[in-house]
């Protein structure tokens, strides 16, 4: 810190009066000197310190430079400091402000940690802007073990300097992990760091920021996310540099009201003056005795829950939910309105104003007492009820439904049922409840394509999109709980889950986990907070694996069900914003559904149903409980009841697909694209690999419709018309049955009688135990392929030497995620090219700097890929003979946790343990030479998430 002369003389004006002033507080101390500084010209060091999004890149400055701006535009005199001045791997984009700082790109909490001791004892900066935790949410890291590194964080910065300011951030969202419940610990956190001479100041980047509009890639900030980041910093930074008090610290404990006085009984001096050696002095006989009134406790003890209507707890925005740990204290007060005409007590308020108009659920389950909930709109003494409830579905927790206006504050009153005050605590959950009904859709396991319709009508589908592989089940729920359910696909044999939080082709939203290989996936909103997790069932177990969260561990529900149904489904069945379990027998057309996650008897029992049906579940009416349907394969007939019993179909019968697995869902809310509503889709294998389908599937596909064909196309795309976003790459397709002449008719037995039953068809589910990983098996390599010597992994080169030039021609090259380009000469199909196919999305990053560089042409195809954790790619019409196969292959992206990925070529392994973890990183990988003999090259990778790019094939002349 610089010091002017002015500084130096008011700093001395300052400790004069400290002098004076008797026993200031240490946080006025800090005050004054603040204010001197500031009125004096004296310079305010801030060091800004966090991961990437503080870092910045190459294409972006990060949140600093338009903080930096803002602090300049009121000629504040600020210094920032740190010991990094570049972005990542790049100066920024704009070197014009104050370049110093503490951001380190793809590091956790931990990480950063371990770096700070070394600038915080250099720099001793006065204030901190910390904010930290993406990389550990993303990361798999828990909540808690990230609250105690910030904590840390926050001990080295004040070893450094006791009265540091750390301003700490609630984190921005981001499109693939869920970092509410982290924000969510933080005002703990600060108001347990808070000292009087050192606050922690919590500042929200997280309310109102919106990943889709503010990032450019889902995680950091684009020029107005930017913006956004450096008003909030600044609207609390500003007090500390413009000479003015800074915030005050909430619940703050306040110095003891009753200040110990000075002893009233001073002593005297002594009456006897001593004469020389005959009259000694003796002690005064009144001795000072100590105050009487000892300081108490502060009385600003900080609450969760209050009281009165005027001091209602603000929610979290959605989804959220906190607690009130004890209601002893909380009162009836004249201005709180009946509840559901019962007696109350305890009653405890919250207000949430919403952001857009939409549908809200609120629930008190997991709460220890009888609640009741009631929602209103108003004004203290003029309140108008929206909803109430008591005992929702006969528990003594209670949960309403409400329909909200942007912008208008809602009131929610929780108070314990009875005349008889009690002890307790609740818990108040905030869920956003799509106002929709389901519609239906179809997933193909053999090419991972969804066809999704909206409308319970047949025709052609709305969306069509790919995410999956062959052979893998759909999962569809709601990971992050913003209301909209959203794809991924669970891979039975290896129990292997890849969840996305959008529904379009793209990468997994979170890290892969393995639960439950050899079971069949379900997945639903287990314990009512409002976001859906996984669960298996395994039928040779009669047993429900449920667990709460999106990682692999013990099931938090442990369900034995011992009925004779087949398939799982969820859903939930009574309207309490929990999911229950369910299994559907197709034997019988029977069905089995309960409430509770818990051992016990059916609560719903019927037929409904009939043989070479599968199960799917939605709520079809909208009205909040999810109804059951069936899907006839062959025929490709849907037939709906909203109602849990037998009886006729609720809507007309109707013809979509004749192929497939069905799914329910909602995916054309306003502003979305291809949402889903929690609790739907009906998931089904039995692990056993029989292709081209997997499992029960399989089996009633071969009985009901052995002649029909798996539909060989590929889904084509839509536009989604209020976003003008695309859901694939192509337009779409009707849906036809193919072969449809030759499918087994619908049977005449009426549909919804109970039939004659017949044995099942069910495969026994393996003995492997519920929650191992199976051990791969490398199959041996066949003759015909085999690896040649490997090319150095970053060259673009083609053969070098001449003699073996010559022996190579250039067959053909594809761009596999754009467009026909000409490299060193050749000229490259892209992905529109002919006796081709590839999964995977097709997608370009231009602005991720490869590593290392490289010529402008192999540049642009490099920077178009596709995107996938399997890919599969097929030249076709290739004439049979000998060819070297190259692949490129490069990461866009930071990923510390990034796993090793194989090639096979023909079917055989070629190259393994291919390691790609560092964004703009790129291997051109080969070549491997293979006799083809089918007219056929088929590459496939096993493994990690890379982008491939490019494949480049050489023919080779015999002998060569």
């Amino acid at each position: 810190m610089r010091l002017s002369l002015i500084t130096l003389g008011v700093a001395l004006v300052v400790v004069l009066l400290l002098l004076i002033v008797p026993h200031p507080s240490p946080i006025i101390q800090l005050d004054l000197v603040r204010s001197a500084q500031a009125q004096g010209g004296g310079t305010i060091t801030v060091m800004p310190v966090g991961d990437s999004i503080t870092q910045g890149s190459a294409q972006q400055n990060s949140y600093r430079r338009a903080l930096w701006q803002l602090i300049q535009a009121q000629s504040y005199s600020v210094d920032f400091v740190g010991s990094q001045t570049s972005n990542y791997m790049s100066p920024p984009p704009n070197p014009d402000f104050d370049l110093n700082h503490e951001g380190y790109w793809g590091l956790r909490a931990d990480e950063v940690l371990a770096l700070l001791p070394t600038s915080a004892a250099t720099y001793q900066p006065e204030i901190v802007l910390l904010h930290l935790g993406t990389n550990d949410v993303f990361q798999g890291q828990t909540v808690q073990s990230t609250i105690n590194e910030i904590s840390q964080i926050i001990d080295v910065f004040r070893n450094a300097r006791a009265d540091v300011v750390i301003l700490l951030a609630q984190i921005i969202p981001n499109q693939y992990s869920d970092v509410a419940p982290f924000n969510a610990a933080l005002p703990a956190l600060a108001a347990q760091k808070t000292t009087a001479q050192s606050p922690v100041i919590l500042v929200d980047q997280y309310t109102g920021f919106n990943y889709s509009t503010d990032t450019y890639d889902g995680v950091h900030p684009n020029n107005g996310g930017e913006a956004k980041m450096a008003s909030r910093w600044f609207s609390l930074l500003e007090p500390y540099v413009d000479g003015s008090t800074p915030p005050s610290v909430t619940n703050t404990p306040a110095p003891p009201t009753n200040t110990p006085v000075p002893a009233t009984n001073t002593p005297v001096p002594a009456t006897n003056t001593p004469a020389p050696a005959t009259n000694t002095p003796v002690p005064p006989t009144n001795t000072p005795v100590p105050p009487t009134n000892t300081p108490v406790p502060p009385t600003n003890t900080p609450v969760v829950s209050f009281d009165l209507f005027s001091g209602a707890v603000v929610l979290p925005d959605l989804p959220g939910s906190t607690s009130a740990t004890n209601v002893t204290n909380t009162t009836v007060s004249g201005t709180d309105p009946t509840a559901c005409a019962t007696q109350r007590t305890n009653t405890v308020w919250y207000r949430y104003t919403p952001s857009s108009s939409s549908s809200l659920r609120f629930s008190t389950y997991g709460s220890s007492y009888d609640t009741v909930i009631a929602a209103f709109t108003g004004s203290e003494g003029a309140l108008t009820t929206l909803a109430c409830n008591d005992d929702a579905a006969g528990t003594i927790n209670s949960t309403i439904r409400v329909s909200v206006s942007s912008g208008t504050p809602i009131y929610i009153m929780v108070a314990n049922k009875g005349a008889t005050p009690l002890s307790g605590s609740h818990t108040l959950r905030l869920i956003y409840e799509p106002a929709y009904s389901d519609f239906i859709g179809i997933y193909n396991p053999p090419d991972g394509g969804w066809y999704l319709r909206s409308a319970l009508s047949g025709g052609a589908p709305t969306y069509a999109l790919q995410y999956g592989y062959h052979n893998t089940q759909p999962i569809m729920c709601d990971w992050n709980g913003n209301g909209t359910d959203t794809l991924g696909i669970f891979d039975s044999a290896s129990g292997n889950l890849y969840l996305r939080d959008r529904n379009d082709g793209g990468v997994t939203s979170y890290p892969v986990f393995a639960y439950g290989g050899g079971g069949q996936v379900v997945c639903g909103d287990w314990n009512g907070d409002g976001r859906d997790s996984v669960g298996v069932y395994f039928a040779s177990q009669h047993t429900f694996y449920l667990r709460d969260s999106l990682d692999a561990g013990a099931p938090n529900y442990l369900v034995i069900f011992t009925y004779g149904g087949s398939l799982p489904v969820a859903g939930d069945w009574d309207g309490d914003g929990r999911d229950g379990i369910g299994l559907y027998d197709p034997a019988t057309g029977n069905w089995y559904l309960r409430n509770q996650l818990n051992l016990g008897a059916p609560d719903f029992q019927f037929s409904y149903g009939f043989g070479g049906t599968l199960p799917v579940v939605g709520d079809w009416d909208g009205d909040g409980r999810d109804g059951v349907g069936l899907y006839h394969v062959a025929a490709g007939n849907w037939y709906l009841r909203n109602t849990l019993s037998a009886g006729a179909p609720n809507y007309p019968v109707f013809s979509y697909g004749g192929f497939g697995i069905p799914v329910g869902g909602t995916w054309n809310m306003p502003g979305q694209f291809g949402t889903f509503s929690e609790g739907d889709g009906a998931l089904f294998s039995d692990g056993a690999p029989l292709p081209p389908f997997s499992g029960d599937w399989d089996a009633i596909q071969r009985a009901n419709a052995a002649t029909a064909d798996v539909p060989t196309w590929i889904p084509t795309a839509t536009t989604e018309p209020s976003t003008g976003e695309a859901a694939s790459t192509k337009p779409p397709v009707p849906l036809t049955q193919p072969n449809a002449a030759t499918i087994t008719p619908v049977p005449t037995l009426p549909p919804f009688e109970t039939p004659t039953a017949i044995p099942p068809t069910e495969t026994p589910v393996p003995t492997l135990a519920p929650f191992a990983t199976p051990t791969a098996i490398a199959p041996t390599p066949p003759p015909s392929v085999s690896p040649a010597p490997e090319s150095p992994p970053i060259s673009p080169e083609t053969p070098a030497d001449a003699a073996q030039a010559s022996a190579l021609t250039f067959y053909r090259g594809i761009n596999l995620g754009g467009e026909a380009v000409t490299i060193d000469g050749h000229a490259w199909e892209g992905q529109s090219a002919t006796d081709f196919t590839s999964n995977g999305s097709p997608m370009c990053n231009p602005w991720t700097p490869l590593a290392p560089a490289t010529d402008a042409e192999h540049a642009g195809m490099i920077s178009c890929y596709v995107q996938h954790w399997a890919h599969a790619v097929t030249l076709s019409s290739v004439p049979n003979g000998t060819y070297d196969v190259y692949a490129y292959a490069w990461l866009d992206w930071d990923d510390p946790n990034a796993a090793t990925f194989s090639v096979s070529l023909e079917g055989q392994p070629v190259q393994t343990g291919i390691l790609i973890n560092r964004a703009g990183q790129w291997h051109k990988l080969g070549p491997w030479r293979v006799v083809v003999t089918d007219g056929a090259i088929d590459l496939a990778t096993v493994g990690g998430l890379p982008n491939l790019s490019g494949i480049e094939v050489w023919s080779v002349a015999a002998g060569g």
